[in-house]
């Protein structure tokens, strides 16, 4: 509930006064009362504990901007997070939605699968942060959606051949540290490099085998051009 009154700590008039979610009601400025809050998390009136109490995000997001000025990290205090946890659901995704960074503050019994995919498409790497049991292959095409940096929070066992792709596609390093090698097959890899031969680079060490590179150049010349001298020599002599 917001009212145009005089602010009871800089009394003065003019800004909307947020209300903080005490019994009595107490109304401030947002930039007032964050930085009371950042000295003790209760109402300056009444001096109500609103670590229970609170029902909407403003009072939190205006203590985070004080408390947390220009910060760009992601690990917040300790006393910012039992404050976040105390919060409901309601505010809570409030805050979350004008911050992704706070679902990290969440304990993980409270992560709730609709919060998971608002972050998620927020921020596709907060799929870090979602708990095992409710990661599903759709949520994981949508974290991916969002950034291809999602790819290494995507269990194996949920990871695509199509999501193995469009991943490598975008950051060629993956071939080497985060596709199952189930999914390396031979069709994979000829499928990438007709892409781009400069994949070669990143093959895993086990794949780096005689009968491979033959494949491989069999299916694109370019790629027989591209490989050590020593190989293309063993390569000519079988």
């Amino acid at each position: 509930m917001t009212e145009e009154l005089v602010c009871p700590i800089c009394r003065e008039q003019g800004d909307i006064l947020i209300d903080i979610g005490c019994p009595a009601k107490h109304s401030f400025h947002s930039a007032c009362i964050a930085a009371w809050l950042t000295i003790k998390f209760s109402c300056p009136m009444c001096r109500q504990n609103l670590s229970i109490k609170i029902e909407t995000s403003n009072v939190f997001m205006a203590y985070l901007e004080v408390k947390y000025a220009g910060f760009t990290g992601s690990t917040y205090y300790e006393e910012t997070k039992q404050i976040f946890n105390n919060l409901t659901q309601k505010a809570q995704a409030e805050c979350i939605i004008k911050d992704y960074r706070l679902f990290t503050l969440l304990q993980e019994n409270q992560k709730t699968l609709d919060l998971c995919i608002l972050v998620v498409k927020g921020r596709g790497q907060m799929l870090k942060y979602v708990p095992e049991e409710l990661k599903s292959e759709e949520l994981c095409r949508l974290a991916l959606d969002q950034t291809q940096y999602a790819f290494e929070f995507i269990p194996d066992q949920l990871k695509t051949p199509m999501m193995c792709f469009k991943a490598v596609s975008k950051v060629p390093s993956f071939l080497r540290f985060c596709v199952p090698k189930k999914i390396i097959t031979s069709e994979f890899l000829i499928s990438l490099l007709c892409n781009d031969v400069d994949f070669l680079d990143f093959l895993p060490e086990e794949l780096k085998t005689l009968k491979v590179y033959q494949l491989l150049a069999s299916k694109n010349m370019t790629i027989f051009y591209r490989l050590p001298q020593n190989v293309r020599n063993e390569l000519v002599r079988i």
